[in-house]
């Protein structure tokens, strides 16, 4: 949200909005722990007052849902950006495709776990044994088989652009850049595995605020992962505003629209170098090379054209109407 702010020039899209939602949703996971951890969360259960057995559940029941909204609504976001950067139309197709199967299947499970019992409050009241004329749903098969899709569903969406990728010309820096972004994906899918295997444990439970443990900070941990990982193009545009030498950016942050243009005459070869910053006319994904030379005419010699771009963590950097990105020319002209 603050790479997006109007002194950075930024410019919201849709998968800003729904990261945004998934972060509403995303940071109490971690807030609620307080609240769960005084009421006697990590306790023997036969420690633990009977009303704050209650109140732990139904915080729990509470994290559930905030739980799979976060997860879907992060997995939306992180498939709109591929949407805005990549020009495929076999590949947007494959994105909406997993978009629409992402959005059916977190919905169902928001429903399920809203209404797992009925009535609803025996969610966090039939631990007791004195509750009749109820039905509850298996949760815990529906925590399994949630967990299960949404491993598969986080290799699909980061091997989807794999080849995209491959098809780019980018510097070793950019390419470590797009290998640690891809790392946190990997291991929001590790979290995701060692969480299936933490449920399964509190599934046989009959101690549910020792075993709830687990449970709960492998999907605190799981849900943040996902939201930096959806976040690090932004976090990666935002350090090169505010500290552009990291990044090799001599012109440092500009607002936009403005260019910086430097001239400079080497008497030896009679050439003259200009370096200008700005935004790119066409999509950065283009598979055309970065390199381009073309003819001057009845004044001779050649222009050489080269830019340097990475488009994944150029987010929102849009000029006016079309292009992405942020790049850099120098032309060299060589007059005879």
């Amino acid at each position: 949200m603050i790479s997006k702010a109007p002194y950075f020039g930024g410019q919201f899209h849709a998968d800003d909005w729904t990261i945004t939602v998934a972060m509403v949703f995303g940071i109490p996971l971690g807030v609620l722990s307080v609240p769960l951890a005084n009421a006697g969360l990590g306790k023997d259960m036969w420690n633990v007052q009977f009303d704050k057995i209650t109140y732990i559940l139904k915080v729990y029941y509470v994290q559930e849902v905030m739980y799979f909204v976060t997860m879907n609504v992060t997995k939306v976001s992180i498939l709109f950006f591929y949407l805005r950067i990549f020009p495929s139309h076999k590949f947007k197709i494959a994105c909406y495709v997993v978009m629409s199967v992402t959005i059916a299947y977190g919905t169902a499970l928001v429903f399920a776990a809203l209404f797992q019992c009925n009535p609803v409050h025996l969610a966090w009241e039939h631990w007791d044994g004195e509750h009749t004329n109820y039905k509850c749903s298996n949760i815990n098969l529906i925590g399994w088989l949630s967990a299960a899709i949404n491993i598969v569903l986080d290799i699909v969406i980061i091997t989807l652009p794999v080849k995209q990728l491959l098809g780019l010309s980018l510097s070793v820096k950019k390419k470590i850049h797009i290998l640690l972004m891809f790392g946190v994906g990997f291991f929001v899918t590790i979290v995701s595995i060692i969480r299936l295997k933490s449920l399964l444990q509190f599934g046989n439970s009959h101690n549910i605020t020792w075993d709830h443990v687990p449970v709960g900070y492998w999907s605190t941990i799981e849900g943040h992962a996902s939201i930096l990982c959806a976040c690090m193009p932004a976090i990666r545009a935002l350090l090169r505003k505010l500290f552009p030498a990291m990044f090799g950016d001599r012109t440092g942050a500009s607002s936009s629209g403005t260019r910086k243009i430097r001239t400079n005459k080497l008497s030896s070869s009679n050439v003259k170098i200009f370096s200008s910053q700005g935004h790119v006319p066409h999509s950065p994904l283009s598979p055309r090379s970065p390199h381009a030379r073309n003819s001057l005419g009845k004044g001779g010699g050649t222009v050489s054209l080269e830019s340097d771009i990475f488009p994944l963590v150029e987010r929102g950097e849009v000029g006016p109407g079309h292009g992405f990105g942020s790049y850099t020319i120098v032309k060299s002209v060589y007059e005879n």
